[in-house]
């Protein structure tokens, strides 16, 4: 399960990911880091069996975590289904099918951003997650 984390400026010199994956035996993907001076952002693959025990270690240890459902959000008013995000995602997350329509696959989405900078009719948004 995908699952976007924000660092407060304590927990950023702890080494919690290495502290929860040995706590719980969870083998947690790291997608993707911006880890700073005073805050941070992680992009993280949770196995499902793990999930609530690996959230809820995240939470006491003062991090915000959501779930990504969807990763990105396309408004399908503004997407001309050019693709362009099919030929500049660097993991292939987006698809043109035989009917020449995108498809999105979030599971594989790592939130880079690549897609919505490079969408010409601003199509597509980093989603912040929910719970």
């Amino acid at each position: 399960m995908k699952v976007r984390l924000v660092y407060t400026p304590s927990a950023i010199q702890e080494p919690l990911i290495a502290e929860i994956i040995l706590a719980t035996r969870a083998k947690i993907n790291i997608n993707r880091a911006d880890i700073g001076a005073v805050s941070g952002e992680m992009i993280i693959d949770i196995p499902e069996d793990k999930y609530n025990q690996v959230v809820r270690m995240f939470r006491d240890k003062g991090l915000k975590v959501s779930l990504l459902h969807r990763p990105i959000v396309r408004d399908d008013n503004r997407c001309v289904m050019c693709g362009i995000c099919t030929s500049i995602c660097p993991i292939g997350a987006f698809k043109i099918e035989k009917d020449w329509s995108v498809t999105f696959e979030p599971e594989k989405c790592i939130q880079c951003g690549v897609c919505v900078s490079a969408c010409p009719t601003s199509a597509l948004e980093l989603s912040e997650g929910e719970i």
